[in-house]
């Protein structure tokens, strides 16, 4: 069994924002294993989808980003499972919009939601996807309302691709682990061979 974790606001006014690509990226997963994620429970909204051999349960928590730790340690507890079990999902301001990173450990980078799991799991050692959403472009824009805002209308369809494309990765995560999904989505945004984006 494996547990993805996308990392997000839960509720309306949140939909579409840039801090919720986690969740759009486990909505993905779920529409493409015919999944729904609709079960209250774990502080999260849950669903359980087969990927081919693997039993993988998708999970958005209910909780602010800063808690996501909460439901991931309640995840992986009901389900007696380690922190090698659990993939997350989350944006990256610090990446260019469209660029795409896995890990398979690290510092949380500044994000609130990965500070979170890692304190309620007493480890980092947990893999991870990155989606780029670039950083704002001038200072009168403060981080956080910028995350909390909307991608234009040209950026929101290069996201939706890059949305496609981790759900992929997702896909590879499960069947060959963190190596070959490292292999796979970190070539995605790159503008040269340098891998300027990041």
């Amino acid at each position: 069994m494996k547990v993805i974790v996308g990392i997000g606001n839960y509720g309306k006014r949140y939909v579409g924002t840039r801090h919720n690509v986690g969740f759009d990226v486990v909505d993905e997963v779920g529409r493409r294993h015919d999944g729904r994620i609709n079960k209250r429970r774990f502080l999260s909204l849950t669903g359980t989808v087969q990927v081919g051999n693997e039993q993988v349960v998708l999970v958005k928590p209910r909780t602010y980003v800063n808690e996501t730790g909460q439901a991931v340690r309640q995840v992986l507890d009901w389900f007696k499972l380690s922190a090698d079990a659990l993939l997350v999902v989350c944006d990256d301001v610090h990446l260019e919009l469209g660029c795409g990173r896995a890990r398979r450990s690290g510092s949380s980078g500044g994000h609130k939601g990965l500070k979170s799991v890692a304190a309620r799991l007493g480890t980092e050692e947990f893999a991870r996807l990155r989606l780029g959403i670039g950083a704002p472009e001038c200072d009168e824009v403060s981080r956080v309302d910028y995350v909390l805002g909307r991608f234009t209308a040209s950026d929101r369809r290069r996201i939706d691709e890059v949305i496609v494309q981790a759900a992929e990765a997702v896909d590879v995560w499960v069947h060959q682990g963190i190596e070959a999904c490292m292999n796979g989505f970190n070539s995605i945004g790159r503008e040269d061979s340098s891998g300027a984006c990041y």
